[in-house]
């Protein structure tokens, strides 16, 4: 103790033959040493965190696309990384990412608004509307969707 002492330049503790008790600077240093102990655990959890994934993934995807494709992924992604919960949503729309909480939106779409959010382009797809021509009689051409990917979808 009296090493740390010099080392700190200032008295840690208070003792007597019945007692110790620590000085103001000693706990000062006592809470300093705590906050470094949870500083260094949350740098060893994040660190774990990359080596070990593990808790919850928020996921969105196109209906359609999710079903086909995005499911089995996750599949094998829970069966490589059992501590990760993945959390899908199957939906038509483009979802707020910041105010509903995804971590993830697998998007069928020509372009992306501009948010500020990272995307990438994970690749091509192409589609064909086919329709007997006593459907488009009854119902009209298919026409392309503004929304979501400039696909053709049904009036």
């Amino acid at each position: 103790m009296s090493d740390l002492e010099a080392h700190r330049r200032t008295r840690l503790l208070n003792h007597t033959t019945r007692r110790v008790a620590l000085t103001e600077a000693g706990e000062r240093y006592c809470t300093l040493e705590q906050i470094l102990a949870y500083v260094d655990q949350a740098e060893a959890e994040a660190g774990d965190t990359t080596a070990r994934p593990s808790g919850k993934l928020k996921v969105h995807s196109m209906t359609s696309f999710g079903q086909h494709y995005v499911v089995p992924m996750i599949s094998r992604y829970q069966q490589r990384h059992p501590a990760v919960q993945v959390d899908l949503t199957l939906a038509h729309r483009l979802p707020d990412l910041l105010d509903e909480g995804y971590d993830v939106s697998i998007v069928l779409a020509s372009e992306l608004p501009d948010s500020g959010l990272v995307s990438a382009r994970l690749g091509t797809i192409f589609s064909i509307a086919c329709a007997s021509p006593e459907y488009i009689e009854k119902h009209g051409a298919p026409q392309y969707c503004p929304i979501w990917c400039g696909t053709p979808v049904c009036n």
